[in-house]
């Protein structure tokens, strides 16, 4: 499995996404947020996805538009299962090395601060988590900034 560190890590680097996902659910008397980590690559090409599928395990999902255009075959890791996979392919990553780093502190930080029990979340965990959500946003933002060198 360390042979194929490097190739993962180019993948990603060129075909995937590391981001913190934003959920919002509402009930008559709360509001809920929730944030989980997430690390998926896209493509069109079947085989290296069903490769690293069967190395690193993650969720195989496919889309198709329909029509001309060809189907998307998507691997994605939540939670804990992206930790792991990013604290093993953070040495091989160049591009998406910030990313990873963002994503690797935020998620022992939300392991540390996990369970409070029936008083619910406090204030400045929720602050801090939506201040990681904030910086990969920014992270992830396209156009000439996205685009300088690293």
């Amino acid at each position: 499995m360390d042979k194929w560190r490097p190739y993962l890590a180019g993948l990603i680097d060129g075909e995937g996404c590391i981001d913190i996902h934003l959920t919002r659910n509402k009930t008559p008397n709360h509001k809920y947020e929730y944030y989980d980590l997430r690390l998926r690559i896209a493509m069109t090409t079947e085989e290296p996805i069903k490769t690293m599928e069967a190395l690193f395990g993650g969720c195989h999902s496919v889309t198709s538009k329909g029509g001309n255009r060809r189907a998307i075959h998507e691997l994605c890791w939540i939670g804990d299962k992206a930790l792991v996979l990013l604290e093993l392919m953070q040495p091989y990553l160049i591009l998406k090395r910030k990313h990873a780093d963002l994503a690797i502190e935020y998620r022992k930080f939300c392991n540390k601060y996990r369970k409070f029990g029936s008083n619910g979340t406090p204030q400045w965990v929720m602050d801090k988590r939506r201040e990681y959500y904030r910086k990969m946003r920014c992270l992830n933002e396209r156009g000439k900034k996205a685009l300088a060198p690293p």
